[in-house]
């Protein structure tokens, strides 16, 4: 039976699961689909052409998790909180879709809709697109981060948050203090509160940036007045 893009695409999703980023070659993949290495080559002609498509199928469920029709600022909570939730549902999905420029569908319907609900909050083509780059950033550097948290601090056997609180002890607490005060919030890691604040913020610096425009030409023509 011939072998199918996205069979391969599915399967490569599932080692990635198994073996994460760094485990994942096209000679393991060639082996779980029984296949020799070069037959793959036939539907990806690198590694990078297969992470562009399996980039594409991680965050396939986020359009679908828009509400239409709703206020700019919901659409792009609720677009960022299932991009973040499609990238969390596979090792190192954030790594994986982290470089990878890929015009597929879902990438594609994801950028429109980012970039229509910020059109609609009155930005021009040009601030539309770096603040779309600048939310999509925010939600890949926070996953990478909560995903090596999760592996390295969480699923570690080597005590490192134990040896964390040892390494902040007298007399290292009067040299941090303020990292010191903080160590067991930091290490608690709420990514859920930490991640929608970040969100909130980003909103709010929108916010500020239209409001100021509509006051520079309140004040001119109060001063014209």
């Amino acid at each position: 039976m011939a072998l199918e893009r996205d069979k391969v695409v599915a399967a490569s999703l599932i080692l990635l699961d198994e073996v994460g980023l760094d485990g994942l070659t096209m000679r393991a993949l060639a082996k779980r689909l029984a296949v020799q290495a070069p037959t793959l080559y036939w539907h990806f002609p690198s590694k990078q052409a297969l992470l562009d498509q399996m980039a594409d199928a991680i965050i396939a469920p986020v359009p679908a998790a828009i509400p239409p029709g709703e206020p700019p600022d919901t659409v792009l909570r609720s677009l960022a909180d299932a991009m973040r939730r499609a990238l969390l549902s596979r090792r190192d999905g954030a790594r994986v879709y982290a470089g990878t420029y890929v015009m597929g569908e879902n990438v594609l319907a994801v950028a429109d809709i980012a970039l229509g609900a910020l059109m609609r909050k009155g930005l021009d083509e040009r601030g539309a697109a770096d603040e779309m780059f600048n939310i999509v950033y925010y939600i890949l550097g926070h996953a990478i981060e909560e995903q090596g948290f999760q592996e390295r601090w969480v699923s570690a056997d080597d005590g490192t948050v134990a040896g964390m609180r040892r390494l902040l002890a007298e007399p290292a607490s009067r040299r941090f203090p303020s990292l010191s005060r903080c160590i067991d919030t930091i290490l608690a890691s709420d990514f859920d509160a930490r991640f929608r604040r970040g969100v909130d913020s980003w909103l709010h610096g929108l916010e500020r940036k239209e409001a100021a425009p509509r006051v520079r030409s309140a004040r001119r023509a109060s001063v014209k007045s």
